[in-house]
């Protein structure tokens, strides 16, 4: 199975906007996701399954009344500007659990897409945060760890401070350093010793940005594409890679 993170948004109602998920994209023509199939959306105990209808089945009605016994609704697929798309939005959502705002993740395969609320209390986490290991623009086979925006200032990574990152036999621990450490050199020197990373909190268009790349990401057991969770506290974050079981999928 593949995932990917998503935002619940609005439907564009003028009279009341419900709580919309909408998929798009060519990755929808390779799960089998064709236009003008239908699709039925379905309450699961962990969230939402969006199950898409065998071409060859004729009768509209009884795929209606199939998703309707199970309190969900059937969509059909339509066009969009990069390949397909469908969405669903109204009571359904709630059903789920989903709010507006909400960041999701959707699993996908042939035919099936489930989608899973980000709830911390299930990876036993405090203030998560979710991240995908991505390729680096500049060298084959490399991979980027990139933690960005605001949020890092509520957990003490200020812009300019500098952190050192550890491997750990479950991950890697970002951690500020002491107070005692004024000087780059010194900090250097604190680095090597411990054999840590050093790690510089900067701004990237005017948002707080730490990124690790190469080797060392690799020796911390991660691969490109992996699924990190990030358990945020004062003066420290502690990546692991995401357990999906956890979340429902």
């Amino acid at each position: 199975m593949e995932y990917t993170l998503l935002t619940v948004g609005k439907s564009k109602s003028a009279n009341y906007r419900y709580p919309r998920i909408v998929f798009s994209g060519e990755w929808l023509l390779d799960m089998g996701f064709t236009k003008n199939s239908l699709v039925q959306v379905l309450p699961e105990p962990n969230g939402l399954v969006f199950k898409h209808c065998d071409e060859n089945i004729q009768s509209y009605s009884k795929l209606f009344n199939e998703a309707k016994e199970k309190n969900g609704k059937l969509v059909r697929v339509g066009n969009a500007h990069r390949g397909v798309t469908f969405q669903t939005s109204g009571n359904i959502l709630h059903t789920g659990g989903f709010a507006y705002g909400e960041t999701f993740i959707a699993g996908y395969e042939y035919g099936l897409i489930r989608a899973r609320k980000i709830v911390s209390d299930k990876l036993g986490i405090e203030n998560l945060k979710i991240i995908q290991l991505l390729p680096t623009s500049t060298k084959v086979h490399a991979i980027k760890l990139k933690l960005y925006g605001d949020w890092l200032s509520d957990f003490g990574f200020l812009a300019d401070s500098l952190a050192t990152a550890a491997i750990e036999h479950d991950g890697i621990t970002i951690k500020l350093f002491d107070k005692y450490i004024s000087e780059y050199a010194e900090a250097v020197k604190f680095a090597r010793r411990g054999k840590f990373k050093l790690v510089h909190v900067w701004r990237k268009r005017n948002t707080l940005c730490i990124e690790i790349t190469g080797d060392f990401l690799y020796r911390a057991g991660f691969e490109l594409n992996d699924w990190l969770s990030a358990s945020c506290t004062h003066d420290m974050i502690k990546l692991q890679k995401l357990d999906f079981k956890s979340l429902g999928f």
